[in-house]
């Protein structure tokens, strides 16, 4: 019986390191990013077997992006969910393809074993500086008082 019983363990733990990261939303903040904002990709990942994030990279080339997570797959079979939010800079304006990828690694050097990707487009808008008036040359006509005294 305790074989049976080890055996049944040593499967289901082997049948849980094949998940892959399950990659419920990527958002870009602010939500309409403009060149005089730092944009960020905020994500929301799952992973099978308690395991950690072990960190995030970012690749811009031209108006195509890049980013990548790596979770480490722990031993244990419950899942854990990761919200992380990772930099990708200033940018200049015009339209962004980007693709997420999430990976799993069995250690945590991040050598990837399993991934799940997404992908979104934003575009990025122009910023406007506006001038402040200048407040010496507002003149307000006729005077509205007639007796000099404001009100």
């Amino acid at each position: 019986m305790k074989q049976f019983l080890l055996l049944s363990f040593m499967a289901f733990g082997l049948l849980s390191y094949g998940q892959n990261p399950y990659i419920y939303s990527i958002e870009i903040l602010p939500q309409n990013p403009s060149t005089n904002d730092e944009i960020f990709l905020a994500t929301h990942v799952a992973t099978g077997n308690l395991g950690d994030y072990l960190g995030s990279t970012v690749d811009v080339n031209g108006n195509t992006i890049t980013a990548e997570s790596c979770y480490f797959v722990g031993p244990l079979t419950q899942p854990e969910q990761y919200y992380d939010t990772i930099s990708i800079g200033y940018l200049s304006s015009g339209s962004y393809y980007l693709n997420y990828t999430g990976q799993i690694s069995w250690n945590t050097n991040c050598i990837v074993q399993q991934t799940n990707s997404q992908d979104t487009t934003f575009f990025v808008e122009e910023f406007l500086s506006l001038d402040e008036a200048k407040t010496d040359e507002v003149m307000i006509y006729p005077n509205p008082t007639n007796t000099g005294t404001i009100y």
